[in-house]
C-alpha cells in the first residue's frame, strides 16, 4: 500500500504544480483532480463501509466506484466554480460523491458529500436549471438543510496519509 499511496502523491503534487504553472501564465486551471478524486474516493469509502470499492477507470456507463455495495459515481471540482455538471446518465449509479478540492490545490478538501443519485437527479431536475447543473446555490441549501452524509473528515483523513506517505 505505501508504493501506492507513494505514486498517487507524486501524481498530487505533479497536479497541483500543472494547475499553478497554468494560473501563472493567466491560463485556466484544468480540472486534473478527477482521477485522484477517484481514487481517494474509494479508499475513503472502503474504509467507511469496510468492504473494497473499486475504481472503474475505463467505466462510460454513468459510474466510476464499483463494489458489492453498488455504484457510486464521483464528481469534483478544484476551483472556485462549484457548479457540478455532467449528472444526465448517472441513475445506473446509486450514490454520487461531491468533491469540493481547496481552491486550485489537491492536497487538501473544502468539503465532500455523499449522495443519493435520484435523490440529486430530481432536485437538479426540479430546480429549473436549464444546463442540468447540480449548482452551488443548490449545494449550499441540501448542506444548510443537512442533506446528504459530509465525508470531510475521513475522505481529508485518507488524503493526509496519502501526502504523508
Amino acid at each position: 500500500m505505501k508504493l501506492e499511496f507513494n505514486a498517487l502523491k507524486n501524481e498530487i503534487l505533479a497536479a497541483e504544480n500543472l494547475i499553478w504553472a497554468r494560473l501563472i501564465r493567466g491560463r485556466k486551471p484544468l480540472n486534473l483532480g478527477t482521477d485522484i478524486a477517484e481514487e481517494l474516493s474509494a479508499l475513503c469509502m472502503s474504509r467507511l463501509e469496510g468492504v473494497a470499492w473499486l475504481v472503474d477507470g475505463k467505466s462510460v456507463k454513468g459510474y466510476d466506484l464499483y463494489s458489492e455495495l453498488g455504484k457510486i459515481e464521483v464528481k469534483s471540482v478544484a476551483s472556485l466554480h462549484r457548479n457540478i455538471g455532467g449528472l444526465q446518465d448517472k441513475r445506473v449509479a446509486d450514490r454520487i460523491i461531491v468533491v469540493w478540492f481547496s481552491e486550485n490545490r489537491l492536497s487538501s478538501v473544502e468539503r465532500v458529500m455523499l449522495y443519493d443519485t435520484e435523490f440529486i437527479l430530481n432536485r437538479v431536475a426540479g430546480s429549473g436549471n436549464k444546463k442540468g447543473l447540480l449548482t452551488y446555490k443548490l449545494q449550499k441549501e441540501l448542506y444548510h438543510a443537512g442533506i446528504g452524509h459530509e465525508i470531510t473528515e475521513p475522505f481529508q483523513l485518507v488524503l493526509d496519509e496519502v501526502m504523508n506517505s
